[in-house]
């Protein structure tokens, strides 16, 4: 009985010292977005100082970037706990959310016509770049100018 007694006294101040050197987070709560995502804008631009680097510290623009690149590139959009829940968004929020997107224009490369492009017969944009990550790997690529594509939308990763 003893040793048990111990033992459960020992686990305890185990437990207690592991919960004093486990930082707790500088990040504020991640935030419920329009469309139903949880954001944490500053632990977003804490994680990824290249993308601040490049886009700023706005919280709106920073979440266009995750919407647009950083899910796909496997950023995290905030500091991942237990409990967070998302909500089912009201549609006057997501007609918000995308009035916000179509108001924040992230950066785009020109592109002239006579510029090289790649395309696939069923996808929906043309690329710049042969080596896209939206290529699917069985689809056969095509190229040409942008005057001879039949895509007239640019691809989100590399256009």
């Amino acid at each position: 009985m003893l040793k048990m007694f111990m033992k459960t006294v020992v686990v305890v101040m185990v437990a207690f010292l592991i919960g004093l050197t486990v930082p707790d987070s500088a990040f504020a709560a991640p935030e419920v977005m329009p469309d139903g995502n949880v954001f944490d804008a500053d632990y977003y631009a804490e994680s990824n100082p290249d993308v601040v680097a490049v886009f700023g510290n706005d919280a709106n623009i920073l979440y266009v970037h995750y919407l647009n690149f950083g899910k796909a590139e496997g950023r995290l959009p905030y500091q991942m706990q237990v409990g967070v829940q998302t909500v089912a968004p009201q549609q006057s929020d997501l007609q918000t959310i995308q009035a916000q997107q179509q108001a924040i224009e992230l950066p785009r490369i020109s592109i002239n016509s006579g510029d090289k492009v790649y395309w696939t017969e069923k996808g929906k944009s043309y690329h710049r770049d042969p080596g896209c990550r939206s290529f699917r790997s069985n689809s056969k690529i095509y190229s040409g100018t942008l005057s001879s594509c039949p895509k007239d939308d640019p691809c989100n990763w590399c256009s």
